[in-house]
């Protein structure tokens, strides 16, 4: 089975035709919106056909003009169809306009089945009953027999963001939605349209507002429900309540995943005063079932309430993308045929065929990295196209600088790499400080002596190293003396610092910085080297003292990297990452092969996981024993208590391999292919995999599809796999 392609004549023009098996399941076409700088003209073309075609190797290449009636401009448009393989058809669409300053625009990508589907799909649901779809990866389709999809380019090459909501201001108690959002409406599912739309903005601050009303489910007191469908609403009411409140919006079931207002917890209260809350939300794949506002105060308490009113938006769709004049854009799609119709084949097909369209090369896990991070990565917004990497769709709309880093430096994009270090760099301080996060819509005061800017400086070499860009000097300049204040003022080469340099980040130490973590010292003695090698200091000195300071954390009588002087008994995958650094920036170990490989053997296993951090002897972290701040604590087996967090794990055995522990090669691989099989329905890349399943709970719906393990790509290329 595999897909044809041909030209097909059709009033006057020509479209095309793709064949799967010999068998037409669907139509395929391109529809257009455009409209002037001032939004006063629109024009609409629902299926553009071209005026000549010719064949290519592969495929075949449609192009003509699409000459305005209203805008005095012709468009030169094509688009090709190539078979990348088997299953995977990528088409390119490429449009030029030579005549108007700016024209906005909106593209369709359709598929029109044929006859009746037998079901509807998306990537996260295998019977979808239709509207708009915003999940955890985009991707969509139907099933008729064989199963078809739609997908696309990374969004910072397309120019979409999958940004619904910003974070809250200062006086504002969580995530809100947005009054106009871009490519909300990017997926839309039904019997008659499978589309993929790009450049299309949806403005809720236009349009009619309803009032619903409520309806009675039965569902108790604590449920309010109405009638689900796609959109953006407001919730007000007036509460009266003598613990805090929390808000929860939920579909069809009081037992169903929150799909909106995942963070409205602990909302203020006055016993004696009713207060008045209002918020805004976006909720997509409603599929016309109930939506439920969960109210409650404390444990599940019943607050007073009235005034309870939902508010939905019907809003306004505009075409966002500014074609300028002379210039040239592309849009890149890809229609994919899967065998099979339950979650776990659509959800890996979903992935591994995007990996292939996009030309990747490598094991079904590669792949599936590979793809997460693509679709990850994506415009800040509207009005400014800078490419945003986020974690996973949990963290959106928010860039964190250690995620991002070691996102981008897991693959090769040299454009990528340049825009998101820049963006890092346009956060600096004063001091040399890089910021936190970068956060669409609303601001960041955040700074940390985190290893953040110590990465920022790692960037910067690799950027001249992978891909010839100069660094900005003045700029790490700065941030290598805002690094040598916070971390080590006397030049001992010994690191002091207030945070865990390294994933850990759930340990300070706000009073008096610490000397007593070997990941800490193990960065900044890297950090030493990269910036020797930027020509920041030339004190080999230095240098050597605080790689000696990274190798006294090894305990000959434990025979394991030390994580902590304070906590003897912890072992952790995160203390490799220097030693693992310095082999990927410079080739060159900084610890013994003995110290190497004792510690990655004693770190707690589970079946091919090892924890990220753990008890040498207890595996697990109880109460008294753990080693991060008192406020927290996870059953054993979930997040810092003994998980599994690939990217750490991958580069600690790395490191090994590149040691001489024979073990480490088959380790990397086992780890990999576990990470798409551990949990069937979920062949995606994780934030942690549970080493525990046996923990209710213990696998968290926000951990679906996250990006930064794509760096284990980067990690196989430096073991040699």
């Amino acid at each position: 089975m595999s897909f044809s392609i041909k030209p097909m004549e059709q009033n006057g023009g020509y479209g095309i035709s793709v064949e799967y098996g010999g068998k037409s399941y669907f139509q395929e076409s391109t529809g257009f919106v455009f409209e002037n700088a001032d939004r006063s003209i629109r024009e609409t073309i629902g299926q553009w056909l071209a005026d000549a075609w010719e064949p290519i190797p592969g495929g075949v290449l449609l192009k003509g003009t699409y000459a305005s009636p209203n805008f005095e401009t012709r468009l030169e448009l094509s688009v090709t169809y190539t078979a990348v393989n088997d299953r995977v058809v990528k088409k390119v669409l490429t449009l030029h306009q030579p005549n108007i300053p700016v024209l906005f625009y909106s593209a369709e990508n359709t598929l029109r089945p044929v006859k009746s589907p037998q079901k509807l799909w998306s990537f996260d649901n295998a019977d979808h009953r239709g509207g708009l779809v915003h999940g955890t990866y985009p991707a969509i389709g139907f099933t008729d027999g064989v199963s078809f999809g739609l997908l696309s380019d990374a969004g910072h090459r397309n120019l979409f963001t999958r940004n619904i909501r910003r974070r809250p201001g200062p006086r504002e108690g969580a995530f809100t939605g947005m009054l106009r959002t871009a490519d909300a409406k990017m997926l839309t599912l039904s019997p008659e349209a499978i589309t993929l739309r790009l450049g299309c903005m949806s403005d809720y601050a236009q349009g009619e507002k309803h009032a619903l009303a409520e309806q009675d489910h039965d569902f108790g007191e604590l449920f309010h429900a109405y009638p689900g469908e796609d959109g953006f609403y407001t919730l007000s009411f007036d509460y009266q309540a003598d613990a805090p409140l929390h808000i929860k919006i939920l579909k069809e079931t009081p037992q169903s995943e929150i799909r909106a207002f995942h963070y409205q917890d602990n909302i203020e209260f006055d016993p004696g005063v009713y207060k008045h809350y209002q918020d805004t939300f976006f909720l997509s794949d409603t599929e016309g079932l109930p939506t439920l506002v969960k109210l409650w105060q404390g444990e599940d308490g019943l607050p007073k309430l009235r005034n309870l009113r939902l508010i939905r938006h019907e809003g306004v769709d505009l075409p966002y993308h500014p074609l300028k004049i002379g210039q040239t854009h592309t849009k890149t799609t890809f229609i994919f045929a899967e065998a099979g119709d339950d979650i776990r084949s659509l959800r890996l097909s979903s992935q591994l065929c995007l990996a292939e369209g996009l030309g990747f090369k490598g094991s079904d896990p590669q792949k599936v990295l590979y793809a997460d991070m693509q679709m990850l990565t994506w415009i800040t917004g509207e009005h400014d196209f800078t490419p945003l990497n986020i974690p996973s769709i949990n963290y959106a709309p928010d860039m964190y600088n250690r995620d991002s880093f070691w996102s981008v430096a897991g693959v090769k994009d040299a454009p990528l790499s340049k825009a998101v270090f820049d963006r890092w760099g346009d956060t600096q301080t004063p001091e040399g400080g890089i910021g936190t996060i970068v956060t669409p819509f609303m601001g960041s005061l955040e700074v940390k002596d985190n290893e953040a800017t110590c990465e920022w400086l790692w960037w910067a070499l690799i950027n001249r190293e992978k891909y010839g860009f100069d660094p900005p000097q003045g700029k790490i300049a700065l941030a290598f003396e805002y690094c040598k204040r916070n971390f080590d003022p006397d030049h001992s080469g010994i690191c002091r610092a207030h945070f865990v340099l390294g994933q850990n980040d759930v340990t300070t130490y706000p009073d008096e910085p610490t000397t007593d973590l070997a990941v800490n010292q193990g960065v900044w003695a890297v950090t030493l080297k990269v910036a020797k090698a930027l020509g920041l200091h030339d004190d080999e000195a230095w240098i050597t003292r605080a790689v000696d300071g990274y190798r006294a954390f090894y305990d000959e009588t434990r025979g394991y990297v030390l994580n902590d002087r304070l906590h003897p008994y912890v072992v952790s995958c995160n203390d490799m990452l220097p030693e693992f650094t310095s082999l990927w920036l410079f080739d060159e170990p900084m610890l013994d092969d003995e110290m190497v490989i004792g510690t990655v053997e004693k770190i707690p296993r589970n079946g091919p996981f090892a924890f990220i951090i753990g008890h040498v002897e207890e595996g697990y972290f109880t109460n008294e024993s753990k080693p991060y701040d008192g406020h927290f604590f996870w059953p054993g087996g979930v997040y810092y208590n003994g998980a599994s967090w690939m990217r750490e794990e991958v580069m600690a055995y790395a490191a090994g391999v590149r040691h001489g522990w024979t073990k480490g090669r088959q380790c990397i691989l086992d780890r990999l292919q576990a990470e798409i099989d551990v949990k069937p329905d979920e062949p995606f890349s994780h934030e942690f995999i549970p080493t525990d399943p046996s923990v209710p709970g213990c696998w968290w719906p926000s951990i679906r599809v996250f990006c930064w393990n794509v760096f284990a790509l980067t990690a196989c290329d430096v073991a040699g796999i």
